[in-house]
């Protein structure tokens, strides 16, 4: 059987190109890019991969599951890889409910992998010297952000890293802390003189003159604005129904304010409430809100020498009423704040207030179309007081 041979060139290996007249070689030649020729002690990265390879690539199967189930694949330890993070992110909506339940639940207990940036940073640091002026700066802008890219990571690995320490200690401090179930008062609480079980006497201090709370609280109405179950709106009217009547003359109150703590940045010219009226006006209002018991001054110990009838009401047993007692002591405690608040806005309301008649009243409102030019709803009537 005859075969047929392949005719060569004249030159016996190579036949010319017809687009532009050199000569090439039948034979089909394979691209094979250059390799780095290293010692594999001194050029490998830590993850096992030579500098002369290119590094694994992780492939999410979006198929398979939700974006969730795929994340979770790379959760499983603390350490989390910025770059297959990154390709999932990729291929979800960052605006979607499963981006933002795992943003902000499960990838907030992890810390990043920093060393996976630094062997990107190794594998830029180890690429050899090219001969085209273009490449090399390429690499060198490649390798500034390789160096950008770990320092990045390890300043968000600390701050997570701090994050975790804090979380722990807000931990440990709620679990220590007293705990209030609730800091508003019972619902059938009301603001009212039939509740209080003590006379309430502001004393005599110039300009501030010597008043008797109890008849003023008993005559006090809620306003009808004001809703049944807002303590706190309630109490800044009462405060501003004594303070247009508590100094002589009536506008020397507009010179004071009360201050929760130290100087006000506001008016540096106001001068401090005495505190004795501070402690009679909110002991009196605690005490209209049913939280102005005396067995709230004192201690389970003594409560259980003596028990009053007060503290047998409390509870079923000495265990329930103990419990009960250290609710209400909290729930006090946070109201005489509350309360100082409410005497300093109503201080700050009567400071704006008018002398009309030798008394102090609010200031008319702005007309507007279609109005009446004053509104007397607002008015406080001395002759009810």
């Amino acid at each position: 059987m005859n075969t047929m041979k392949r005719q060569r060139s004249p030159s016996g290996s190579h036949s010319p190109c017809r687009h532009c007249g050199c000569s090439t070689s039948n034979k089909r030649q394979r691209y094979s890019p250059p390799r780095v020729k290293t010692e594999p002690e001194e050029y490998r990265a830590n993850d096992g991969h030579s500098v002369d390879s290119p590094m694994p690539t992780y492939q999410p199967s979006y198929a398979s599951g939700s974006f969730e189930d795929v994340a979770e694949e790379l959760l499983n330890g603390r350490d989390l890889s910025l770059a297959k993070f990154g390709q999932i992110l990729a291929g979800c909506d960052s605006r979607g409910e499963e981006y933002l339940d795992f943003i902000s639940e499960r990838a907030k207990q992890v810390r990043l992998d920093v060393n996976e940036t630094k062997r990107i940073q190794a594998v830029v640091a180890r690429l050899p010297q090219s001969s085209d002026t273009i490449v090399n700066r390429l690499v060198d802008v490649v390798a500034q952000q390789a160096d950008i890219i770990v320092g990045m990571s390890s300043v968000v690995d600390s701050i997570l890293a701090s994050l975790d320490a804090l979380r722990s200690n807000q931990e440990r401090t709620v679990c220590r802390s007293p705990k209030v179930d609730d800091t508003n008062l019972p619902q059938d609480t009301y603001l009212h003189g039939k509740n209080l079980t003590r006379q309430w006497d502001v004393p005599n201090i110039p300009p501030f003159k010597a008043f008797n709370l109890n008849s003023l609280l008993n005559g006090w109405r809620r306003p009808g604005r004001t809703r049944s179950d807002d303590h706190v709106s309630q109490c800044v009217d009462f405060f501003r129904n004594y303070l247009v009547q508590a100094t002589s003359p009536v506008a020397a109150v507009q010179q004071f304010s009360c201050r929760i703590s130290g100087k006000s940045a506001k008016d540096q010219n106001l001068q401090d409430i005495p505190e004795p009226i501070v402690d009679v006006l909110v002991g009196c209002c605690l005490d209209g809100l049913l939280l102005g018991a005396p067995e709230l001054m004192m201690t389970e110990k003594e409560l259980l020498s003596n028990p009053t009838e007060y503290w047998i009401e409390l509870g079923r047993n000495d265990k329930s009423r103990g419990a009960a007692l250290s609710q209400l002591k909290a729930l006090r405690n946070t109201w005489a704040t509350r309360l100082r608040q409410a005497l300093g806005r109503a201080m700050t309301d009567v400071r704006k207030y008018q002398i009309k008649e030798e008394h102090l009243v609010p200031r008319p409102k702005t007309k507007v179309a279609g109005a009446p030019l004053f509104y007397h709803s607002n008015t406080v009537k001395y002759e009810d007081l």
